[in-house]
């Protein structure tokens, strides 16, 4: 995520060996939280994160999906080598194989 135009990053110095720095750290830290937290930043991050989550979950399961359809569908050979040819094209077998595959399957009901 890109900085905030209305925060400004500050650099500490900080050494453990010498326990120097990390109170300044930690009151600028907490700082930032509150202002994250007021602003509504924080929330629209959490959001901007939920969303994603769930597009990857659901691409996944349907990746996943698409793919044992696929393996174990006996056009497949057709298809690829149609492809391959120039007679189809990847979109039009797209096109006519999603159906079945988000269709339910009766055995299973997934």
């Amino acid at each position: 995520p890109s900085p905030s135009p209305h925060w400004n990053i500050p650099v500490f110095k900080t050494s453990a060996g010498r326990g120097e720095g990390f109170d300044d750290f930690l009151e600028h830290f907490r700082a930032h939280q509150h202002y994250l937290t007021v602003s509504g930043a924080l929330e629209k991050r959490r959001r901007l994160r939920a969303r994603r989550r769930i597009h990857d979950v659901i691409e996944g399961r349907l990746r996943r999906r698409a793919g044992e359809f696929l393996e174990r569908h006996p056009d497949l050979s057709r298809w690829v080598a149609e492809v391959a040819s120039g007679r189809e094209t990847a979109y039009g077998v797209a096109e006519a194989v999603i159906p079945a595959i988000l269709r339910k399957d009766p055995e299973t009901g997934t």
